[in-house]
Formats: structure tokens, C-alpha cells, sequence
């Protein structure tokens, strides 16, 4: 009996052994975003087609600091990264969004170059939690002191299932009066309705498809087009906002604050 168990020993010490061993050679993968309870993330676009006359200074151009730490991401001596149309991380970088510290910032808007505060076009505050994602839409409200006014979203998104999307609406052309509707071409019906200028309509899901979708922003109600967004591909599993954005009285194509109608990726 005493031989029996010291057998039975001698094999289980040669499993769990056998176990270690495999499991030494296993790799350990890095997180593709480091776990940190100071981490937060940003995501920026400018959609102020009048953001120079809202400030009263010259403001095409900027970069954008939180705690005086440059977010944008070109360096010390190049163009600010920030224009009409800007998005910071460009789609699809890093998910979409910059890593920045969780916590209470301060948010300025600088158009210095080598010295990055050496022109302060605007400044205001916020907290941010910590794991959170967050959106920042630069639009002609930027002043005002109110969060969903101001465009600085909070990112609430749920995952969704293999054939699905997330998509978002963001109506940021404020010098209009009436509302907007979006009709997808590969769905056959609006999918976005009556939606105000200045109003954000929260993630929803959309099946997604082979095939390359068209949307065209409409005055709610009719057909009278304001805008067309052509084979747009909206793929499995991705995040997007879709922004009707610009000056709500131009509709020349030459005019980069045009009306128009953008997508982007967020994850």
C-alpha cells in the first residue's frame, strides 16, 4: 500500500511538473491598453465652421492641452494638428481615442507652436473618469457651460454581436433652425428622425452588410436633400459617428464649411 502511494505521488508530481513546464512556454500578451485606474480617453473633431468669430481671435488652427500637456498628437515645431474637419486620433488609431489622465482637468486651446501657450484661444474645466471615453466636438457652442451644449460627450458604448454596428448622430450645424433626418439606402428607411441642431442621438445597432451603404441627410419631413454621403462601408462589430456638421447656408462644394455629412470611426 505504502509502494501504491508513493507511485501515485510520483506520477502527480510529474503531471503538475509536465503542467508548469507547457505553461513556462506560454507568452504573455500585453494589454492593448494598459490597465489604470488614472486612465481616461479622448476623442477630438472640430465642427465649428465659426469657431474664430465665437472666441474673437483667430482660431483655424489650434492645439488642444489638458493640464498643460499637449493632446494632439504632431510635435513641438510643426503645424497644430486641429482644423475645420479635424479629427484627433485620426479613425481608428488607438481605437479612436488618446489615452490622457483620469482625474480634473483643465482644457485649453492654444495656438502657440514652439511655445504652446503662448496664444490662449479658450480654456474651461472638466472631470473625467477614470476607464471612461469621452468625445470632445469643437462646435460654434463651445462656450457654453453646459456639457451636451458644449459637445463634450460622455461614450457610452455597448458591444454588439457579429453582424452588427453601433452608430451614433450628432446634428452640429447650430446656425440652422429645423430639423434633419438620415435615409440609409441599404436599409430603405430613415434611420435618424427629425433630429435638432445641436442634438446628439445616443448609440443605436444596425445590422451590417457586404454591401456599401448611402445616407442622405434630408429637412426632417420631406425629400429636399441637404446632403449625401456615398458608399459609405459600415463593418461588424466597429462603432461609428455620423455627423452633420458646417454652415447650415452653404451647400457649394468648393467651401470647406459647407454643409455636410461625415463618418467616423470610434472603435
Amino acid at each position: 500500500m505504502k509502494k501504491l502511494n508513493i507511485l501515485f505521488a510520483l506520477a502527480a508530481l510529474t503531471v503538475v511538473t509536465g503542467f508548469l513546464s507547457c505553461k513556462r512556454d506560454m507568452a504573455l500578451k500585453d494589454p492593448a491598453v494598459p490597465a489604470s485606474g488614472n486612465t481616461a480617453y479622448i476623442s477630438l473633431i472640430d465642427v465649428a465652421p465659426n469657431l474664430s468669430t465665437v472666441l474673437g481671435i483667430k482660431a483655424d488652427t489650434f492645439n488642444v492641452l489638458f493640464n498643460n500637456v499637449k493632446v494632439t498628437g504632431y510635435t513641438v515645431g510643426t503645424s497644430p494638428v486641429m482644423t475645420f474637419s479635424g479629427i484627433y486620433p485620426l479613425s481608428g488609431t488607438n481605437n479612436g481615442y488618446a489615452v490622457i489622465p483620469a482625474g480634473d482637468q483643465t482644457i485649453k486651446f492654444a495656438r502657440g507652436v514652439n511655445t504652446l501657450d503662448s496664444l490662449l484661444l479658450f480654456t474651461f474645466n472638466e472631470s473625467l473618469q477614470a476607464n471612461s471615453y469621452y468625445t470632445l466636438l469643437v462646435t460654434d457652442s463651445i462656450k457654453s457651460g453646459n456639457d451636451a451644449a458644449r459637445m463634450f460627450l460622455k461614450d457610452n458604448i455597448t458591444p454588439v454581436d457579429t453582424g452588427f454596428y453601433n452608430m451614433r448622430f450628432v446634428n452640429a450645424v447650430l446656425n440652422d433652425t429645423a430639423g434633419v433626418d438620415v435615409w440609409s439606402k441599404q436599409n430603405a428607411r430613415n434611420i435618424f428622425t427629425n433630429v435638432k441642431p445641436g442634438a446628439v442621438v445616443d448609440f443605436a445597432k444596425f445590422t451590417s452588410s457586404w454591401n456599401t451603404d448611402t445616407l442622405f441627410c434630408r429637412r426632417a419631413g420631406t425629400t429636399v436633400g441637404l446632403d449625401t454621403l456615398l458608399t459609405q462601408s459600415f463593418y461588424s462589430l466597429r462603432t461609428y459617428t455620423l455627423v452633420y456638421k458646417g454652415n447650415a447656408f452653404s451647400a457649394v462644394k468648393t467651401d470647406t464649411k459647407r454643409r455636410h455629412l461625415i463618418a467616423y470611426v470610434n472603435r
